[in-house]
Formats: C-alpha cells, sequence, structure tokens
C-alpha cells in the first residue's frame, strides 16, 4: 500500500526547502553508487550525490532540522496512523543528475522485511522531472512520477526503485525513513 499526496507543504514551506536544496551553495557528496556494492565505479552507471540530514539518531549539519522540519511537521500530524510519523529513523536527500541517458536504477529495500517494526518511508519531491519512483509489492509494480511538493508514502521494506531524468538537469527528492 503507498499513498500519494501532491502539495504535501504549503507554497511559502515548499519554495523555502526548494530554494535552500536548489541552491548554488548547498553542499552535495558524491557516491559512485546508488544501490549495489557490485555497481561501484562502473563509469556511465549509477552515481549520485546525496546529502544526510539525520541518522543515527542526529542531524548531520547545524542547519538539518530547518530544512526538515516543514515536512517533518507534516508527517506528525497525516490523518492515516498507518502512515503518521513518531519516531525519525534516517533523512537524506538525493541528487540523481542527467547523465543524458535515462536510468532506472536497481531495485532494493531501505530495510529488511519488517519483523515486526512499522517501518515507513516518505519521498518527497523537490522538482518536477520525468523520472519516477517504482514500487514493487511482488503482484504489481506502480510508476510515480517526480513531481515538486509530491509526498510518496509507503513501506519501505518492499521492492522499490528511483531514477534520474533526462528533461531536467537533475533529479532532487528527500528520502524520510521513520517508524
Amino acid at each position: 500500500e503507498h499513498i500519494v499526496v501532491d502539495n504535501f507543504l504549503e507554497e511559502k514551506h515548499f519554495k523555502d526547502v526548494e530554494s535552500k536544496i536548489m541552491g548554488r551553495y548547498f553542499p552535495w557528496f558524491y557516491y559512485d553508487t546508488i544501490v549495489k556494492e557490485s555497481e561501484r565505479g562502473q563509469i556511465g552507471n549509477q552515481f549520485f550525490n546525496m546529502h544526510m540530514l539525520y541518522d543515527n539518531d542526529r542531524p548531520t549539519f547545524s542547519n538539518s532540522f530547518e530544512i526538515m522540519d516543514p515536512v517533518l511537521g507534516e508527517l506528525m500530524k497525516l490523518d492515516d496512523p498507518k502512515f503518521r510519523m513518531n519516531t525519525l529513523i534516517r533523512v537524506k536527500i538525493n541528487n540523481y543528475p542527467n547523465q543524458g541517458v535515462f536510468r532506472e536504477h536497481t531495485m532494493h529495500t531501505d530495510w529488511p522485511s519488517k519483523g515486526g517494526l512499522n517501518r515507513k518511508a516518505c519521498l518527497f519531491g523537490i522538482n518536477t522531472c520525468d523520472g519516477y519512483t517504482k514500487l514493487d509489492n511482488g503482484k504489481e509494480s506502480v510508476k510515480i512520477d517526480s513531481k515538486a511538493n509530491r509526498a510518496i508514502l509507503f513501506d519501505p521494506t518492499i521492492p522499490h526503485c528511483s531514477t534520474n531524468t533526462t528533461n531536467d538537469t537533475r533529479r532532487v527528492n528527500i528520502n524520510f525513513n521513520y517508524f
């Protein structure tokens, strides 16, 4: 099960988050693989830039919360108790550059199967482009287009994948993992 919520943030809050992340001086960190270690460093294969905002029970940068807070506030007051946030696990911003070729990344899970834990994810879109997120619950695959200010709420223990883009300079989203 997944939920797609367009216009997740009020426009002024979205514009504030977007301007910080898409700004010229936002720090990005290069990773030469997205999912599989065996894909590491393969030229023209899968690479991206990432900025970890929250991990190991703490923010990673002094401004992490000013970027995360608008989305966290909405996650904590969701009507659906299955997707309402109680405890934050990890937050990372993904920046998938346009490589001139459209690439669907390897299917993966953010966490191993549930084991009784109610793990959730919110993939929050920063820009609109031809990229997408694909969810595969074993019965069907669903492609959800990348759209600015769109939240995709889902179970991160089911296989899913991301893509880059070919109609913008990059595809950017924030991945919130939580209980």
